[in-house]
């Protein structure tokens, strides 16, 4: 009789805690995460840097009449714009944010990209589009490819016909 009472006894203790989703933003962007349950209520959310983890924890206490998994996960950036959303997280789940479904992306916040001229379309400001690749004279005008003699050329160096 006792040794049915003791995992008796845990697992009812167990079913007294609510869930659990462990959210982890392996992306470049500040995101913010919402967790819905299953039933549609608003279970809460975080506030995540790039490659920072968090746990949510729900408050609820296991006395819910219905089932609050499986969660949604909606991750937006600080603009407000969506950047995915995460279906069917069970509890105790681990996800991450490039595994959502959307676009995956944050814009750059307006302040920012007028902070620095030549970033506002996400290059850096020494960016040449007219610069050829191994340049060995990167601020040389008009940027000429030069002569085609495979021994001054400074990249590969099996460089011609075979």
């Amino acid at each position: 009789m006792i040794k049915w009472l003791i995992p008796a006894l845990v697992l009812s203790a167990l079913s007294l805690f609510g869930g659990s989703v462990r959210i982890y933003n392996d992306s470049p962007y500040h995101l913010s995460a919402r967790i819905i349950a299953a039933d549609g209520s608003d279970q809460g959310s975080l506030s995540l840097a790039p490659q920072q983890q968090g746990l949510w924890q729900s408050s609820s206490g296991g006395n819910s009449a219905w089932s609050l998994t499986p969660y949604t996960v909606i991750l937006t950036c600080k603009n407000g714009k969506q950047f995915g959303v995460i279906n069917g997280v069970q509890q105790g789940a681990t996800v991450t944010a490039n595994s959502a479904i959307g676009p995956l992306f944050c814009e750059k916040d307006k302040k920012e990209s007028s902070s620095s001229k030549g970033e506002e379309d996400g290059q850096s400001p020494t960016y040449n589009p007219n610069q050829v690749p191994f340049d060995p004279y990167p601020n040389q005008q008009g940027n000429t490819p030069g002569s085609a003699d495979p021994h001054s050329s400074p990249g590969d160096p099996i460089w011609g016909p075979p």
